[in-house]
């Protein structure tokens, strides 16, 4: 009696040491694995996309960048247009406008995306001289002054009076070292010879008002 009652008591502690694992219904708790980690670079190789960082990053190969899928990360809002503007450029649209406007909002809210997606357009429409200059301000965001440059004024050679890249190179004139305020502010006033009702118009104002007198 004696060692059954001792077996018993070891199986019982047995049971004990080893139900931590499980719950009341006899199944194994459920342990959540670790969230793997997401890189922004992240792109589809298998439709021929490559990662902006890296080594290759500095030479700015836009006509070999498609849009490489980047997700935007925290931002419900940014995921929805991101998702709207994959949608949209996958119908190759013949003016790109709504997908300017898509492009703009995301890169307010995730600058490496918004180089991305501007990537993504001038991938598809290279004399699209709007695409390139906010590709040239996407670039400008993540310290690229000199591809900046280069991208603006291809924009300004393929449309010369464009507001948005007169407004963007004067930008890029005020930010030099030394900075260029006589060049920039003939920029800005180029600018409003196309309206001073349009935002663009309003900003190049604003900048001369700021910078006139300096």
């Amino acid at each position: 009696m004696r060692g059954r009652r001792a077996r018993m008591m070891v199986l019982v502690m047995l049971l004990l040491a080893g139900g931590g694992a499980f719950t009341a219904t006899g199944r194994p708790k459920y342990q959540p694995q670790p969230a793997s980690p997401y890189t922004s670079s992240m792109v589809d190789t298998a439709a021929g996309g490559r990662s902006l960082s890296g080594a290759g990053a500095s030479q700015r190969q836009i006509d070999e960048r498609p849009f490489s899928g980047v997700e935007p990360q925290g931002h419900g809002e940014a995921t929805v247009i991101h998702a709207e503007f994959s949608a949209g450029l996958a119908r190759r649209p013949d003016d790109p406008g709504q997908l300017r406007a898509l492009a703009r909002e995301l890169r307010s809210l995730d600058p490496e995306v918004g180089e991305q997606v501007y990537a993504s357009l001038v991938a598809e429409y290279p004399e699209d001289a709007a695409s390139l200059t906010g590709l040239a301000a996407a670039y400008f965001d993540q310290g690229d002054r000199e591809g900046a440059t280069r991208l603006v004024r291809q924009a300004l050679a393929i449309s010369p009076r464009l507001p948005e890249a007169r407004l963007f190179h004067g930008r890029l004139l005020i930010s030099g070292q030394p900075p260029h305020t006589r060049r920039a502010i003939e920029e800005w006033k180029a600018v409003l010879e196309s309206g001073t009702s349009t935002d663009t118009g309003l900003e190049a104002a604003r900048l001369i008002a700021v910078y006139e007198g300096r």
